[in-house]
């Protein structure tokens, strides 16, 4: 029984965290690759808010914060799987791969 536990467990595990399929994941329309967290805003002030009133939020990219541990680190620490990945992931079979 410890066995079939371990394996079930390890199938998981092995699982990598990509931001594409976090929950914070904003793709900014050009390619995935310069996507940008929507955990990690950027703390500068915005001063056109002031003067039209329109907040501009600006975000890190995914690979800035993965690539700090203070962040979401290489681990993904702050990494929440989407809804739609979660689904699908449990009508998986285990081994099989997920179509994207």
């Amino acid at each position: 029984m410890k066995f079939l536990i371990l394996c079930f467990a390890s199938i998981f595990a092995l699982k990598p965290k990509v931001c594409i399929h976090c929950k914070y994941f904003l793709n900014t329309g050009t390619e995935t690759k310069h996507g940008k967290c929507s955990f990690f805003p950027l703390q500068e002030t915005d001063f056109h808010f002031l003067v039209t009133g329109i907040e501009n939020k600006d975000y890190f990219y995914c690979s800035t914060a993965r690539q700090h541990e203070a962040m979401c680190g290489i681990q993904g620490k702050k990494y929440e799987e989407t809804k739609e990945d979660r689904v699908r992931s449990r009508f998986a079979l285990p081994g099989s791969a997920l179509p994207l």
